[in-house]
């Protein structure tokens, strides 16, 4: 994965608390039961490609910054909880740097209820 490549390096700055090693052997092990959340994974693809200098990877940050905003309801389960939450201190980080902090606010705000929900 080259956009995990160039998260990697930077993701404790943004407040990435999972055990890195271990995330990208699960990413990988598409069957098992403790695998990242889709909703995760997207964001952290979003990221990668955001903090790429490879133009060829930056004309899809469009793309997956709608499927980082998306909801995958496969997501929506008990096991899912922290990767959830993560995913949405992820992108308030991601709309901050954007310039849309209207964004990142409804984004706070949504892993805020989700932690309260929880």
């Amino acid at each position: 994965m080259p956009s995990m490549d160039y998260f990697a390096p930077y993701a404790f700055q943004f407040g990435f608390f999972l055990h890195g090693p271990r995330l990208c052997q699960l990413m990988f092990e598409h069957s098992n039961p403790s695998s990242p959340a889709p909703n995760l994974l997207n964001v952290i693809y979003l990221w990668g490609i955001h903090l790429s200098d490879d133009e060829r990877l930056l004309a899809h940050e469009p793309f997956f910054l709608e499927r980082a905003v998306r909801v995958d309801l496969t997501s929506q389960q008990p096991q899912y909880v922290v990767h959830n939450i993560q995913a949405e201190i992820l992108l308030v980080a991601y709309f901050l740097r954007s310039g849309s902090p209207s964004s990142a606010i409804h984004h706070l705000n949504h892993a805020i209820s989700l932690c309260i929900s929880y």
